[in-house]
C-alpha cells in the first residue's frame, strides 16, 4: 500500500481538533520521542493509528501515546 502522505507533503495541522474516525492524525510517543502520521480508526473507546504498511502491526493509542493534532491539509510544494 502506498503512504497517505509522502515525503516532501507539507502538512497543515490543528492541534485543537477532536480526532475522529478516518482522519490522519500525528501520534507521538512520550518514551521514545518519535511522532508518525497516520490515518486514525476507533473502535468503541478504542483509538488505533493505522500504518500503511501491513507489515507494522495496528496498536492501540496507550498512556505512552499522544493523539498530538488532526492533519487538515497536505501540500506538495513543486
Amino acid at each position: 500500500m502506498s503512504p497517505t502522505i509522502t515525503d516532501g507533503v507539507i502538512v497543515i495541522v490543528d492541534p485543537d481538533a477532536a480526532p475522529t474516525h478516518g482522519q490522519i492524525v500525528i501520534v507521538r510517543t512520550n518514551s521514545h520521542g518519535e511522532a508518525t502520521c497516520k490515518p486514525l480508526s476507533l473502535d468503541g473507546c478504542t483509538a488505533y493509528p493505522t500504518p500503511d504498511n501491513d507489515r507494522y502491526p495496528v496498536l492501540p493509542v496507550t498512556n505512552d501515546t499522544d493523539i498530538v493534532c488532526v492533519v487538515r491539509e497536505a501540500r506538495l510544494l513543486l
